[in-house]
């Protein structure tokens, strides 16, 4: 209990501090005022009309504040969430934190969890406010309110998004110490994401879901999100690996005893995890490809057999007759034979259901 208690005050701590600074309410507010735009806009487009292919009333105006503000969102971590130490350096109350009577894995886990408090914060903020915008607008063209993708899009792109780019950043800020090098970085990082490595290796590197197939259609709900889901926990797993590495760099004075290695375990663990991750996925992707192999040689070997060719046929079809629906049905084939002049050459016998065959 005593660590929980210390883990939760440094949080409440560094969330205060983080919120206080100019950085953090100037590039939240950005962050947040052009995804609101777009889905302002969208919104107002698709009552009037304006958006009649591709887009349902609950597509674009929902989706859109979600998927830019994930964009934002990194950037934000990357700035904001750089080198932790540095904000108490300024504030002078470095030296107080670090002799404090707790272990640098609690330090590091509240600074962490207060980061994450602040910038979930922003990102509750946007879903509230497109939550906002959506009944006024459904109010006016008469259709329901469903509360299903806003769920999907703030559990699946922007909370994991965010705890995998908070673990990132810290693990670079106790590294390298320089919140400039950690914000370029990380930046680097993101570009590489979204311009390359994204769309390649079968969705690997898209910690954020940018080029998942999340939107929610209100015909068909959402897709099929098990690849997704089976990615997000290899990314909380890493990010858990991250985290520990960050607590094995803090740059304190080694703690005396197990609560000095916690830092090593956790990024053991989390690499453990993070390979179960990945062989999980791999095995199921191999289990696709040999599936997709059965069927493709199921198809070449019935492809390679002689098909009847159906000259004629006649369907009477009788819809409840009495209690019974009734079928009956003509059909004349061409049937192959041994001839190899003319494997055609046996024609035509009538079949009705019940004959036992074709």
């Amino acid at each position: 209990m005593t660590a929980l208690r210390n883990i939760i005050s440094v949080a409440h701590y560094k969330r205060i501090m983080l919120t206080r600074t100019t950085r953090f309410r100037f590039l939240g507010f950005v962050g947040i005022a052009i995804p609101m735009f777009f889905g302002v806009v969208l919104a107002i487009a698709e009552t009037f009309g304006e958006i009649n292919e591709g887009a349902s009333v609950f597509g674009l105006s929902a989706f859109v504040p979600f998927y830019f503000y994930t964009y934002a969102q990194t950037a934000l971590t990357a700035f904001v969430a750089g080198n932790f130490r540095a904000a108490d350096e300024h504030a002078e109350v470095g030296e107080v934190i670090a002799a404090r009577p707790m272990s640098t894995a609690q330090i590091v886990l509240g600074k962490y969890l207060g980061v994450l408090q602040a910038l979930a914060g922003l990102g509750a903020l946007v879903a509230l406010l497109t939550m906002t915008i959506q009944p006024a607008k459904l109010s006016i063209i008469g259709a329901p309110f469903i509360l299903t993708p806003y769920f999907y899009y703030f559990f699946l792109m922007l909370l994991p998004a965010l705890i995998f780019m908070s673990a990132l950043t810290f693990s670079l800020g106790a590294i390298l110490r320089n919140r400039t090098m950690v914000a370029l970085v990380a930046v680097a990082y993101v570009m590489a994401v979204l311009f390359y490595l994204g769309v390649r290796y079968d969705g690997f590197f898209d910690f954020g879901a940018f080029f998942a197939p999340l939107f929610y259609s209100d015909m068909l709900g959402i897709g099929d999100i098990g690849r997704l889901l089976q990615i997000r926990v290899m990314y909380l797993a890493l990010s858990f690996a991250l985290l520990g590495l960050a607590v094995a760099s803090y740059p304190r004075l080694p703690n005396p005893g197990w609560s000095g290695k916690i830092g090593h375990a956790m990024a053991l663990f989390g690499l453990v995890g993070t390979f179960g991750a990945y062989s999980v996925i791999a095995r199921t992707d191999a289990a696709m490809l040999d599936a997709r192999a059965s069927f493709l040689a199921t198809q070449i070997a019935h492809a390679d057999l002689p098909a009847a060719t159906v000259r004629h046929y006649d369907l009477d079809v009788a819809l409840m007759v009495g209690d019974v629906a009734t079928t009956t049905c003509a059909v004349r084939v061409a049937l192959p034979t041994d001839d190899d002049d003319n494997p055609w050459a046996r024609s035509g016998q009538g079949w009705r259901p019940g004959d036992g065959g074709a």
